[in-house]
């Protein structure tokens, strides 16, 4: 077992860094928490199994389930990390993250295509190369640039 940063010694089958996850945590929620001995143990609880890159997916899930008005846990030390059932929490959401993450976006003005009664992907059969359509149109300027490639 190797020493940590503040002399403490790490125990091997962490996934994470108990005070490297710490840091980490007071940058996502935006608050300056001291690394003391009391929090060591549940930061180690939450290291036998999760990693920083689940903590950040968890915790930007939270913030953005809160910003869209949805319930959403507190992200405070006491209740987030420390609390009873933390562990199992933190589990939970983070099943709901990574499922929200596999899930499908929608495209981008899907959703004003489907208020014009519009479908929200062309049909590919309908689809027709954008010179023929251009050329189709007679556009001069069309004509131009054709005559300026073959020039070059």
């Amino acid at each position: 077992m190797g020493l940590g940063k503040t002399g403490w010694t790490m125990n091997p089958n962490l996934k994470s860094d108990p005070e490297a996850m710490h840091l980490l945590y007071c940058s996502l929620v935006g608050i300056n928490l001291e690394w003391t001995h009391g929090r060591r143990y549940p930061w180690e609880l939450m290291c036998l199994r999760f990693t920083e890159d689940d903590l950040r997916l968890v915790v930007r899930w939270i913030q953005r389930q809160a910003r869209k008005g949805q319930p959403a846990r507190h992200l405070t030390f006491r209740t987030f990390i420390a609390g009873p059932c933390a562990v199992e929490y933190f589990e939970e959401d983070l099943g709901q993250a990574r499922a929200e993450a596999r899930a499908p976006k929608p495209l981008p003005g899907a959703d004003v295509l489907r208020a014009t009664r519009r479908p929200d992907m062309p049909d590919p059969s309908e689809a027709k190369p954008v010179a023929k359509v251009v050329s189709a149109l007679g556009l001069k300027a069309y004509e131009d640039f054709k005559r300026l490639a073959s020039e070059l």
